[in-house]
Order: structure tokens, then C-alpha cells, then sequence
């Protein structure tokens, strides 16, 4: 018996820096489902060769990377409407903010934005 390994309930994913497009989205008549299948249009994921950077360079991609989303994009996201910032949190409670124009305006401390999410019989789903 002593080669069994303890059980442990699983863990919660760690911490990811990742960038949030800021709409600064006010619900009004929008379908949460079809909200949640839209959610991940408001996350730019960072590469591990990025994070791996120091802060200083980082700071140069996510805001290269902010520039190239925000002409991507028109200035606008599906249903949720108008760019207004970018929020880089390379921790769960500091972000870095920065303009459409990709400029660097300053550091915040803040917690996650709220995520909605599409759930079918207990799964959930986005639009890719």
C-alpha cells in the first residue's frame, strides 16, 4: 500500500498574463449565451517566448501586438462594441493599460475582468 500516491483534488489552471480589449461594456439587451460564445474575442493571448521577456521589452510587443489588434479589428469587437484600452494583467491583480494607439499610460492595480461564458448541458463553448 505504501506505493499508492495520496489523492489530490485537481487544481485550478494557474495564473496567465494575458491581454483584455476594454469596451467598457455595459449590458443592456445582449444574450448572455451569445455573449459567452463571443468572450474570447476580449482575450489577446501572450506567447511564452513574450512572458519570457523583461519587462521592458514586453512592454514593447504588447503594445506592438495592441497596435495590430486594434487596426485587426476596425476599433470594434462583436457584440461588444468599441475599443476603448487594453489591459495587459501580467498579474492576477496589476495590468498595464494602454491606449488603442498602443501607448503605455499606466499601471493598475485591479482585479479580473468578469468572463461570460455559453454553457450547454454543463459544457462550455466559444466561437473560434
Amino acid at each position: 500500500m505504501s506505493n499508492l500516491l495520496p489523492f489530490t483534488p485537481k487544481q485550478s489552471k494557474a495564473f496567465r498574463p494575458f491581454i483584455f480589449v476594454d469596451t467598457l461594456f455595459v449590458h443592456d439587451k445582449e444574450s448572455f449565451f451569445v455573449m459567452g460564445l463571443c468572450e474570447n474575442k476580449r482575450t489577446i493571448h501572450i506567447s511564452d517566448e513574450t512572458l519570457a521577456l523583461p519587462k521592458a521589452q514586453q512592454r514593447h510587443v504588447i503594445s506592438e501586438m495592441v497596435r495590430s489588434h486594434f487596426k485587426g479589428s476596425g476599433g470594434t469587437l462583436p457584440v461588444w462594441k468599441e475599443i476603448h484600452y487594453y489591459r495587459f494583467f501580467h498579474t492576477a491583480k496589476n495590468a498595464w493599460v494602454f491606449d488603442v494607439s498602443g501607448t503605455f499610460l499606466y499601471e493598475s492595480q485591479e482585479e479580473l475582468p468578469a468572463r461570460a461564458t455559453a454553457k450547454v448541458d454543463g459544457k462550455e463553448f466559444e466561437l473560434n
